[in-house]
């Protein structure tokens, strides 16, 4: 199982610190961003992506609901970010169906206010496991049954 850093996409962004994911059973926490690839007025969207081993190929699982945030001049969203109700949010949560292993990765998509466009690079903008521009951006469910 290879792993592509989500480094790859530093050379062409300033999205410098992604966000962390934590893998869990049947799911994955992912924590809201603290540093987004544009500033201004933010939309942001976390898709979770599982391999699929028969075409070899990622395919969306799951969306969020979209966020709203602020970033400043230097591309930093303070928290919380808000839901279209006004909520404060500071994660989303995603549980993963199926049985088995499943390898998951989360790609954020973001939303430019002051362009009407969604921003996007080749190589996306992957959360990683500890939340650094090196960290890994994959990981395995095993989505079998919880024993207690």
């Amino acid at each position: 199982m290879s792993t592509v850093a989500s480094s790859q996409a530093l050379a062409v962004s300033p999205y410098g610190r992604p966000n962390a994911m934590t893998c869990v059973a049947h799911g994955v926490i992912i924590d809201a961003p603290t540093n987004v690839p544009i500033s201004g007025e933010v939309l942001w969207q976390a898709e979770v992506q599982s391999y699929n081993t028969a075409t070899s190929q990622w395919e969306a699982a799951f969306r969020s609901p979209y966020l709203k945030n602020v970033a400043d001049s230097v591309f930093v969203t303070a928290g919380p970010w808000y839901d279209s109700d006004g909520n404060t949010q500071y994660s989303t949560v995603a549980a993963m169906n199926g049985t088995g292993r499943l390898q998951i990765r989360v790609y954020n998509h973001f939303w430019r206010a002051d362009q009407g466009q969604w921003v996007y690079v080749n190589d996306g903008w992957f959360s990683t496991l500890d939340g650094t521009a090196t960290g890994q951006d994959t990981c395995v469910l095993d989505n079998g049954p919880i024993v207690v």
